[in-house]
């Protein structure tokens, strides 16, 4: 008992050591945990090559590639897709991007998937555009390539691709959402 005493003692004092020097700190300083931050509060919906903005950040999915790639995994069969889109920067600051920050589908049943490292090898080895991660979109300039790649139920030909414009600051409060049909899905195994 005095050991668990004396922890939530040393637990006390320590917080207090931390709260007890305040200093004013500017807005710019303070770092709002991920957890505390309203992901896709702003919703901002796109068509197929169509340009929408966020953030200071242009977004255009120009197409969805399914690979022809078919796996066994969990006893499912799933199938690779990638996005080839057009990204913006129309603000003054280079900024970095990564797959699993910035990107993820939407399944119709409302399931998110994120991509996955073993479609990574795949891209990178059969599609020259393919974007390392994380790659940079620089100030007033523009990326276009394929940015990631999913693995997905064979059967699944539809959802809707999320896209944050994030920047620096990690802020996923936008979301620009583009929904895709079967009829948007491109069958190309590589473009070397």
């Amino acid at each position: 008992m005095k050991k668990i005493t004396a922890l939530i003692l040393a637990a006390v004092l320590a917080a207090g050591a931390f709260t007890g020097c305040k200093k004013e700190r500017e807005e710019s300083d303070l770092i709002v945990p991920y957890s505390s931050q309203t992901v896709g509060e702003i919703e901002i919906e796109a068509a197929m090559n169509e340009e929408k903005s966020g953030n200071e950040t242009a977004f255009t999915l120009n197409s969805v590639v399914d690979s022809g790639v078919r796996e066994e995994v969990d006893g499912k069969t799933v199938k690779y897709i990638y996005l080839n889109a057009t990204i913006k920067n129309t603000s003054d600051t280079d900024y970095s991007l990564s797959y699993l920050n910035n990107f993820e589908l939407i399944l119709p049943d409302g399931t998110s998937i994120v991509p996955h490292l073993r479609t990574d090898n795949y891209g990178r080895e059969h599609y020259a555009s393919y974007a390392l991660t994380p790659f940079t979109v620089p100030a007033g300039g523009e990326f276009t390539g394929y940015i990631c790649g999913f693995e997905v139920e064979e059967s699944i030909n539809e959802f809707t691709v999320c896209f944050y414009p994030t920047q620096n600051d990690n802020n996923k409060q936008t979301v620009i959402k583009v929904k895709v049909s079967a009829d948007d899905i491109k069958h190309l195994a590589e473009d070397k």
